[in-house]
């Protein structure tokens, strides 16, 4: 997937015009990503509280009793979960999170020898509008999609029940959703044979529900972001719930916090008494797309632009005024050192 990422022309969606998977399933994704992070992924440790330190670091406590600490933390749990953990650190966020709702939803995956499906399933899947009256949300062709996931001769069918209007859904039995397929999937899709294959998945709170209202949602979690820098939200809560969103969504979480880090080294020289200046780099994310090379020519361009802009005043005044420029340009310095003083370290 890295090697994908770093071709120029490949997007991080993956190849348009078709649906692509592993082999082995999606499965494989945290898999691979787990043994490329080695020990660095601690499993089985559910975080409790996040907080920050006098140094304006975060500090993460965790169910067994340990705190790591870090200059920047990402949140991809789900935002209920992220609620929980935030609370204490922003309450805003924390009310924000906790109002983004979820649906529960059951997937029923069944299999079958093809010569017992008789229906055209050359495609996709379908999904079913609330007023033909079937209780079943849709259904995914995932042989048709991903041949490699069936045996050869046969078809996996994956069927969705429950969604935000039937949470009822997920509580029913695997032999009522059983049911369930046979009723309403068989004549669809001309089916005259019991399943070979069977697996019920129950996912609660499983798909996040962009309501009406979401877009405040989103900029009172932004917002938080810019109090808290260093802190980042991902996940599929938020801009979209596909694996691809996931993917763009993770993208915007390392450009903001590489804005974070990319000026860390400045705080060398800055004084630590207060955050704002920690505020100032999160809002440096929004540069954090420009390669390191070129941030830093960008930077020095914008330096000397704000100096020319300042010693430009210098010759305003001069010229206008007719005051003395070694004077002016003395005063106007330690006004511009002062600013820059309150701006980092507070008044």
């Amino acid at each position: 997937i890295g090697k994908r990422l770093r071709k120029k022309a490949v997007s991080p969606l993956g190849p348009s015009g078709k649906l692509t998977s592993f082999k082995e399933g999606i499965g494989r994704l945290p898999e691979e990503a787990a043994n490329a992070l080695g020990d660095a992924v601690q499993t089985g440790e559910r975080v409790l509280r996040l907080s920050r330190t006098p140094e304006g670091h975060y500090a993460v406590e965790t169910s067994r009793a340990r705190t790591h600490h870090a200059r920047a933390v990402v949140v991809a749990a789900p935002a209920y979960a992220a609620a929980e953990c935030c609370r204490e650190l922003d309450k805003a966020a924390g009310r924000a999170l906790e109002s983004i709702r979820y649906a529960h939803i059951a997937v029923v995956c069944t299999g079958y020898p093809n010569a017992a499906v008789h229906g055209d399933i050359n495609g996709f899947g379908f999904l079913a509008p609330r007023h033909e009256n079937l209780r079943v949300l849709g259904c995914l062709w995932t042989s048709s999609m991903f041949p490699q996931q069936a045996p050869p001769g046969h078809t996996l069918l994956r069927t969705m029940v429950g969604g935000y209007t039937d949470p009822e859904a997920v509580g029913l039995s695997d032999g009522e959703l059983l049911n369930l397929v046979r009723r309403e999937l068989h004549p669809i899709l001309g089916i005259d044979a019991e399943p070979e294959f069977l697996r019920i998945f129950r996912w609660r709170r499983g798909i996040p529900q962009y309501l009406l209202g979401h877009g405040a949602i989103l900029r009172e979690i932004e917002a938080a972001e810019a109090r808290q820098p260093g802190l980042v939200f991902a996940g599929n809560a938020y801009r979209g719930i596909g694996l691809n969103d996931c993917v763009l969504s993770a993208l915007r979480a390392r450009r903001l916090v590489a804005g974070l880090h990319r000026l860390e080294g400045c705080r060398l020289l800055l004084l630590p008494r207060d955050r704002r200046l920690e505020y100032l780099l999160a809002l440096d994310g929004g540069l954090a797309f420009i390669p390191s090379i070129l941030f830093f020519a960008v930077a020095i361009c914008i330096s000397f632009g704000a100096g020319g802009a300042w010693a430009g005043g210098v010759g305003l005044f001069r010229s206008r005024f007719g005051g003395n420029e070694v004077l002016i340009s003395l005063m106007t310095n330690y006004v511009a050192a002062f600013i820059v003083q309150y701006l980092v370290s507070g008044p």
